[in-house]
């Protein structure tokens, strides 16, 4: 419990405030736990950040794996992908702001980033089998993530800052 209440409390204090001004003693009075119990769990404020990082991933990737599961053409299967993140994001704030916060950051290291990956891999496999069928353009299979989570990640934007409503035809 104690540790659940680290990872909880670490997860919003650095969505909230960012990861240079949320020290282990915010943490700590936060979790309600002592700073020596925080040590008992983990190593350093680094390797709660990748734990936290790589949970998100798991989650995440199980998210796009759902919407992976079913047999439909390619164009409703990337339609479903879209809206699964768009809504695992936007019902989980706190996991967005994170994640972009540390994503590209040397705190999260190389090895947690590559286990990461491993939770999405059948998106990848989507893509390679519709570059196959001729349905998408041959590009890197890394940029091509990258463009599209970029398209994404701009219609989570405009949902969590409430300048712009995101309608039905938005998401489509």
């Amino acid at each position: 419990m104690k540790k659940k209440a680290i990872l909880t409390s670490t997860l919003k204090l650095i969505s909230e405030r960012g990861v240079h001004n949320t020290p282990m003693s915010k943490i700590a009075a936060d979790a309600n736990v002592a700073v020596g119990t925080i040590y008992h769990h983990f190593d350093s404020k680094e390797e709660i950040l990748n734990e936290l990082y790589l949970d998100i991933k798991k989650e995440f990737g199980a998210c796009i794996g759902s919407a992976l599961a079913e047999t439909r053409s390619a164009e409703e299967v990337f339609s479903e992908v879209f809206q699964a993140i768009y809504f695992y994001y936007t019902e989980n704030p706190l996991k967005y702001s994170f994640t972009e916060q540390v994503a590209f950051t040397p705190i999260i290291t190389e090895k947690v980033k590559n286990e990461a990956r491993q939770h999405y891999k059948s998106m990848y496999l989507f893509f390679e089998k519709n570059i196959k069928e001729g349905i998408l353009r041959d590009i890197p299979l890394d940029l091509m993530a990258e463009l599209c989570y970029g398209n994404i990640k701009t219609v989570i934007q405009m949902k969590l800052s409430n300048h712009q409503s995101v309608t039905d035809s938005i998401l489509q």
